[in-house]
């Protein structure tokens, strides 16, 4: 796979019978270093640039945003992991519970990977949400 990537998430996020659903796409940059798969970009939002990282393998997905807001979550299967969700405004323990994690590999030689993931998102102790992430690695 080559280094120049573009990134697309898609999320759905289920929380008292309301669906929130977003899509976002940015440029970054990839590489594999010591077993890991690495995902570099920005997040622009409303003019506010946030630094993206995506780290992962099989088993295993990280997702750290730094910037106005700080966080880094782990997603594993069957494992719960928590956090703290920093903003400008304060910071909240959060925590995930994932119950289904999938990467696909195969095409990485034509220059793509997709992964999926089921989990639910817990803040301050109780279920927030239901949710689903789907992510899509491709070279330009």
């Amino acid at each position: 796979m080559k280094k120049d990537i573009t990134l697309t998430i898609k999320g759905l996020h289920l929380a008292d019978d309301q669906e929130n659903t977003m899509e976002t796409k940015h440029e970054g940059s990839y590489f594999f270093k010591d077993g890991l798969h690495y995902v570099l970009a920005k997040e622009v939002n409303e003019g506010v640039v946030t630094d993206l990282r995506l780290t992962f393998d099989e088993k295993i997905l990280k997702v750290r945003r730094s910037g106005e807001i700080t966080t880094e979550l782990t997603f594993e299967p069957d494992m719960m992991h928590e956090t703290m969700y920093r903003t400008p405004f304060g910071s909240l323990p959060v925590k995930t519970h994932t119950s289904e994690y999938y990467v696909n590999l195969q095409a990485i030689e034509k220059g793509l990977i997709e992964g999926a993931l089921k989990y639910k998102l817990y803040v301050d102790g109780n279920v927030n949400s239901d949710a689903t992430l789907v992510f899509k690695v491709e070279e330009k």
